[in-house]
């Protein structure tokens, strides 16, 4: 009977130490592995055609049409100062929803997978990382050798 006790609270711990992990969703900038938070991200389209909008700021790639709705399409290549990408077949738009009414697409140029991470997975980075991009980088996590910046969305969403 002890033994059939000790493994019920074994496999609790295991599934309150799961329950505590988030989900994320790894895709590729560059050469570059980022995270964010995949409760943020309401659907992955293939990238539809992207028309430029004249005089609107750099991070704006453009906006596009969607089941009859207009999406802003924000580069994070540009954003993170990673240069300007090379659309490729592998190539999202993350689609964030963003008021009621309004969704924004994050480009990026490969889906990955997602990856269950619990909040001591994640190393927090310096307050004044890099100026500008410090503010857009939550931490950085370790799958299998690879780095993965986990990255926060409420900047990239200032438009």
């Amino acid at each position: 009977m002890a033994e059939k006790s000790r493994a019920y609270a074994s496999l609790a711990r295991v599934t309150s130490e799961e329950a505590a992990r988030s989900e994320f969703l790894a895709f590729r900038l560059d050469e570059e592995v980022y995270a964010v938070e995949i409760a943020r991200i309401g659907e992955i389209l293939r990238v539809p055609p992207v028309t430029d909008v004249p005089r609107s700021p750099d991070r704006i790639m453009g906006v596009a049409g969607v089941r009859g709705r207009v999406l802003t399409v924000l580069d994070l290549r540009r954003r993170l100062g990673l240069g300007q990408p090379e659309p490729t077949r592998h190539a999202r738009i993350l689609v964030l929803p963003w008021s009621e009414n309004e969704s924004v697409g994050l480009y990026v140029d490969a889906v990955l997978q997602v990856y269950r991470f619990a909040e001591a997975d994640i190393e927090l980075v310096a307050e004044g990382l890099g100026g500008d991009v410090g503010d857009h980088v939550i931490g950085v996590a370790r799958v299998e050798g690879t780095l993965v910046v986990v990255i926060r969305l409420e900047p990239f969403l200032e438009l």
